[in-house]
């Protein structure tokens, strides 16, 4: 695994980054998750290069379907010790605003690989409320993780963020 994993290192792309390293705890593996930054159109062929075949032929069916927003990305695959065939794509708005998130949110939803519903639900979320001692808060959206998986539709799933502001 100690190779595998300096290998993840030495292919990444001179733009790429690695992000972090995380132990599977919660899986009957003895794995790593490994999240890297890099350009979307990067991502295939690094997964590739690694022996990832399946990895990488999830990530090219992804961005090929939705470029715009894979264009920079964070992808998440387990290294277990081969790389494992499901890639997933950490992603946000370039920009910082509800209007940000909507758009993007539409995107996944016209792409198929969100629900509607589910979709104005976390749009929902983005808001700030007030309790009378003077605390405020902040509910936010972190990031949505779009998950690919050979043979199955994209799906997605998003992660919630709040802060509490004491005024």
């Amino acid at each position: 695994l100690a190779l595998k994993l300096t290998e993840c290192f030495d292919a990444l792309p001179r733009s790429g980054r690695m992000l972090h390293i995380g132990v599977l705890l919660g899986r009957p593996t003895t794995g790593l998750g490994l999240s890297a930054m890099m350009n979307g159109g990067s991502v295939a062929e690094y997964l590739g290069s690694l022996g990832g075949r399946a990895a990488a032929e999830a990530a090219r069916t992804a961005i090929e379907r939705l470029p715009g927003v894979l264009m920079e990305c964070q992808i998440d695959f387990d290294l277990d010790p081969t790389i494992q065939p499901r890639v997933g794509f950490g992603v946000r708005p370039d920009e910082i605003g509800n209007g940000a998130w909507k758009d993007l949110l539409s995107e996944l939803v016209a792409s198929g690989c969100c629900d509607a519903r589910r979709a104005d639900a976390l749009l929902s979320w983005l808001d700030s409320s007030s309790a009378a001692n003077g605390i405020v808060l902040r509910r936010s959206l972190s990031h949505v993780k779009i998950i690919a998986t050979p043979g199955r539709r994209l799906e997605s799933k998003g992660y919630l963020g709040a802060v509490l502001i004491t005024q």
